[in-house]
């Protein structure tokens, strides 16, 4: 029997906090700046959520929940990452850092088919570091199982926003296995595609038969971890939450968020110092997910507006309002620190 890998259930500080000031004075006072020790009123050093005096949950910081075990292997995968300079960021809290940025996961960006539209696209590092993006998914859904087990409701509601950010069969056919140069289509590929979205309309049945066969066909390894049944010789697959999928799913990412979670894109830092920030491509509302690895002194996250900054410690998890609230790193950051940030871009909410 396989035993499962678990750390310790944290027992929980629960702190009201008032605000120091407004968002916008905090955006008005902290905005682009380096933070220090002076702007710290409290370290948090064990398990704590900070609520606001309305109940409103900011922050939840668990120490030491991430198994040593899990840790250890996701150490090795980040190690493994191709990073770009972080001194060469688009993201201005990023700019002129040292250290290095990833991004996985999905973005909108450009589409020459649509006319410069923007689409949901796989971003770059994920395509060309799919293995490693890969290695990551089981801390990622570990993630989300602490998210839903300690605030429940928070998780509840950000899921269901979260599930409206479907790709449809089609759309993913089209975008990963429909994309082979020499292909030919009958008549042609658009009218192809319109014959196929005529048939989901009319004959979902048939549709639906013919996805999960042509699914199969490119995706072989994929049903090996899918509860199939073969009734009156239809397929019927269902993808249950608790499973991790195998690494041998290759492209089999359909939706665009991460299997299992509710996160469509993952930031990966590595021994960066973040001017003070709000995320504001985060899903309004939303709590992200911030986890450190490595060997490493300083850095700590600071979120002035209430004074509070928290050591992300190695097995440490931090599930907090980065959408709204100021945040940035506290220096000198000495070693190395590579930090993973889940989260549910606004677009993919609507």
């Amino acid at each position: 029997m396989t035993q499962v890998e678990t750390a310790p259930t944290p027992s929980i500080k629960k702190l009201t906090l008032t605000p120091l000031c407004s968002l916008e004075e905090a955006k008005q006072r902290f905005e682009g700046k380096y933070l220090d020790g002076t702007h710290v009123k409290l370290r948090l050093t064990e398990s704590t959520q900070i609520v606001t005096p309305e109940g409103e949950t900011k922050f939840l910081f668990l120490k030491n929940v991430l198994p040593s075990g899990s840790v250890a292997r996701t150490l090795r995968t980040l190690r493994k990452l191709r990073f770009s300079p972080a001194k060469h960021s688009r993201r201005r809290a990023l700019k002129t850092s040292v250290g290095g940025e990833l991004l996985f996961g999905w973005i909108l960006f450009p589409s020459p088919e649509k006319n410069g539209g923007l689409v949901p696209t796989l971003t770059a590092a994920t395509r060309e570091q799919w293995p490693e993006f890969r290695n990551l998914w089981p801390l990622l859904s570990r993630i989300q199982h602490l998210f839903n087990q300690h605030l429940p409701e928070i998780a509840n509601a950000q899921k269901t926003k979260a599930a409206s950010a479907k790709e449809s069969y089609l759309d993913y056919i089209f975008r990963v296995h429909f994309q082979e140069a020499g292909a030919t289509y009958f008549p042609d590929r658009k009218g192809f595609r319109a014959a196929l979205e005529q048939c989901a309309a009319e004959n979902p049945e048939a549709f639906d038969q013919w996805f999960w066969e042509t699914f199969a066909h490119f995706n072989p390894q994929y049903f090996d971890r899918l509860i199939v049944a073969n009734l009156d010789g239809k397929i019927q697959a269902k993808i249950p939450e608790s499973v991790v999928p195998s690494k041998e799913q290759g492209e089999a990412m359909m939706g665009y968020t991460v299997p299992g979670t509710m996160f469509s894109t993952v930031t990966v830092n590595k021994s960066a110092l973040f001017r003070c920030h709000a995320d504001g491509k985060n899903m309004p509302g939303a709590l992200a997910c911030l986890s450190a690895f490595g060997n490493f002194a300083g850095g700590d996250l600071c979120f002035p507006r209430f004074g509070v900054s928290c050591p992300i410690e190695p097995g440490d998890l931090l599930i907090g309002d980065n959408a709204f609230e100021q945040h940035g790193n506290i220096g000198p950051l000495s070693g190395e620190r590579i930090s993973i940030v889940a989260y549910m871009r606004d677009e993919f909410s609507r």
